[in-house]
């Protein structure tokens, strides 16, 4: 009885419980939603269509884009300009992806995509090409009405690569 008392506070994890049997399919669902999404977003760029690339994000002022080498873009209008700008400057442009991993939260209304890709873009000033390897690519989505929507689009280098690779 004359042992001091000891309180200690432990953290204790508890697994998620698994999906029940009618979430599975939504999950799947979600899953397939999100590999068209990054496969038309590819598209997209493949064919420089500045108008649906900005348009694959939330239709107001609350949506991001980050791009190698430039400043952060806020709003789908001004995303759209900046597509539009970039995308006129380029004679081709060929990407593809070469890992993607598929994240859904908050309850199927969000979910992320990262990836790598690498691209080969050829520009029409002075015909210069301009090869990215290991890109890294980050998608924050949100579902509106039924449809994922972009709020956020991040592109980054790996750390220490340079920043364009010349051919």
């Amino acid at each position: 009885l004359g042992r001091p008392f000891i309180e200690t506070t432990q953290r204790i994890h508890v697994p998620p419980a698994p999906p029940t049997h009618s979430e599975v399919p939504a999950l799947e669902q979600d899953g397939v939603e999100l590999r068209a999404f990054l496969d038309r977003f590819v598209q997209w760029m493949c064919n420089r269509d500045a108008a649906a690339l900005g348009a694959m994000f939330t239709p107001d002022e609350r949506c991001t884009l980050v791009t190698v080498g430039d400043s952060i873009i806020e709003g789908s209008k001004t995303i759209t300009k900046h597509y539009t700008r970039k995308m006129a400057s380029l004679v081709e442009l060929r990407a593809q992806v070469r890992e993607a991993k598929f994240f859904v939260f908050a309850g199927g209304r969000a979910a992320s995509i990262t990836a790598r890709l690498d691209s080969d873009q050829l520009f029409a000033e002075g015909m210069r090409r301009v090869t990215y390897r290991d890109t890294r690519l980050t998608l924050v989505l949100e579902k509106h009405e039924g449809t994922w929507r972009a709020v956020n689009l991040h592109y980054s280098l790996p750390v220490g690569g340079p920043v364009e690779t010349l051919d």
